[in-house]
């Protein structure tokens, strides 16, 4: 009983500790592919002590993320890694909405924010473009649009579909300084997971929204919304580009245990665009590999 009694204070003193000091996190590199063999490196780091010792849950603050834009070459099975540049932003920025649309002059989409207590819940859209050799990036310099919910940019890296919190859909044109809206339109009613969207492979001016067992066409042409006829037999990946697998297959990832890159290559993998098509919606898969 004794032997319990200085366990349990023992235990009870170090969590109380940790409660008054905040200590960094030790960040895992998430990727996402651009193009060939480069990739997006995201790094989302903070500082966090405990806050309930008996749930676990902790208080963060001190947001940061790097973005570094590497290149993964193999030789074999080793990956060797290297690092062309590096940008700082003092937010913290939701590695798995991230979009390198350029990488001489960089350019940037994704979600990011300022506070700590609405990391993955309320997101600012931002949309950063390089116009200097400078390695450091200021939040001033990034620019955001208002009430955007999703994202997905056009295989050609030349448009950008969003959805807004109060239901629209809007197309952008990607310029090198700024995004320009060019049409918008209601979302039909009923739809309730506007994640699950893709482009076409083949027409860019196609995109496909998947949701309870329909598939809808949006038309950018004629700006028009309806249920599709024929559609991408998978939705991710949604666009050329993006995520953590290339368009050959393979699947990139941090070896936590060994402190290095690795990779498996993808069973039934077919890239973009090599999507099928299919006119049956109980047919439609949520991955382009099994």
């Amino acid at each position: 009983m004794k032997l319990y009694i200085k366990i349990l204070v023992i235990v009870l003193f170090f969590a109380h500790c940790n409660m008054f000091f905040y200590k960094k996190n030790q960040p895992i590199p998430y990727l996402s592919f651009i193009e060939g063999d480069y990739f997006a490196e995201v790094l989302l780091q903070w500082k966090e002590r405990l806050e309930h010792p008996l749930s676990g849950t902790t208080k963060k603050k001190d947001y940061k993320t790097d973005i570094s834009i590497i290149q993964l070459t193999r030789n074999g099975n080793e990956i060797n890694k290297s690092v062309k540049k590096t940008y700082s932003f003092s937010n913290w920025i939701l590695p798995e909405f991230l979009y390198v649309i350029n990488i001489n002059p960089i350019q940037i989409l994704f979600f990011y924010g300022n506070k700590p207590e609405d990391y993955g819940i309320k997101n600012l859209f931002g949309y950063y473009y390089e116009t200097n050799n400078s390695n450091k990036i200021e939040i001033s310099q990034i620019v955001s649009l208002d009430n955007i919910k999703f994202f997905l940019p056009s295989p050609n890296k030349k448009s950008l579909f969003t959805i807004t919190t109060n239901h629209r859909i809007q197309i952008y044109q990607i310029n090198a300084d700024k995004l320009t809206l060019l049409q918008e339109t209601n979302l039909p009613l009923g739809i309730t997971d506007v994640r699950l969207s893709t482009w076409d492979p083949q027409n860019f001016n196609l995109i496909y929204i998947y949701d309870n067992n329909k598939v809808y066409l949006y038309n950018l042409i004629n700006n028009s919304v309806e249920i599709a006829k024929q559609f991408p037999e998978c939705i991710i990946p949604g666009t050329s580009f993006g995520g953590s697998f290339d368009n050959d297959g393979n699947q990139f990832f941090y070896d936590v245990d060994n402190q290095k890159y690795a990779f498996v290559k993808l069973k039934n993998f077919y890239n973009f665009y090599q999507k099928r098509y299919t006119n049956d919606p109980s047919k439609v898969q949520y991955s382009c590999f099994d």
